[in-house]
């Protein structure tokens, strides 16, 4: 058993994958307008910036257009620049022009993010297992959605609603639920 600890950095398991946060309800709050919680990043030069991964998805490249949340949070993982945090710095080797290209090179959020000029997206080498976070009473067992049922009460009819906003916050593509609402994608 000793031995084995050791092999697995202390502890007892040992996955395959890595595990990365899906903040779903972070993502739901923002796209309803509501407050969220955040992490402050600080810079160099004393700028700040709230950091979210919900702001992530929402201003990814035109690149990633075509994941959904839940890919992107398994196969990207967001970096911060080492340098060029103060004003009218550059660094020669860091070349933002080109760097939409997805690989080992930076995939740069689109404006609005306001952690742009910060922070980066970059391909994994390897994928992580997203853990969804989900607000409470937002996902039901697939019991409770009676699905044979064509007159649902409201209880179970709520629970529906809910089940497919989180199905389609998660799997579905999107940027912003105004002028191309998720109901009308699903």
């Amino acid at each position: 058993m000793s031995h084995s600890l050791a092999v697995n950095k202390g502890s007892r398991f040992h996955f395959s994958h890595q595990f990365a946060e899906l903040l779903v309800g972070q993502l739901e709050d923002i796209l309803d307008k509501k407050e969220v919680s955040y992490i402050i990043r600080k810079c160099d030069d004393g700028a700040q910036f709230r950091d979210m991964s919900a702001n992530d998805y929402i201003h990814r490249s035109p690149v990633l257009d075509d994941f959904c949340f839940y890919h992107q949070t398994m196969y990207f993982t967001k970096r911060y620049k080492k340098e060029g945090h103060k004003k009218g710095h550059h660094n020669p080797d860091d070349d933002d022009d080109d760097e939409t290209i997805i690989g080992n090179e930076k995939i740069l959020f689109r404006e609005g993010h306001l952690g742009k000029d910060f922070a980066y997206l970059t391909l994994m080498p390897r994928l992580k297992i997203p853990v969804t976070s989900i607000p409470e009473g937002k996902l039901c067992r697939i019991e409770e959605l009676d699905i044979n049922n064509e007159n649902p009460s409201d209880v179970t009819r709520e629970k529906r609603e809910n089940y497919a906003k989180m199905a389609l916050l998660m799997f579905c593509p999107f940027r912003e639920l105004d002028g191309n609402d998720l109901k009308h994608e699903g």
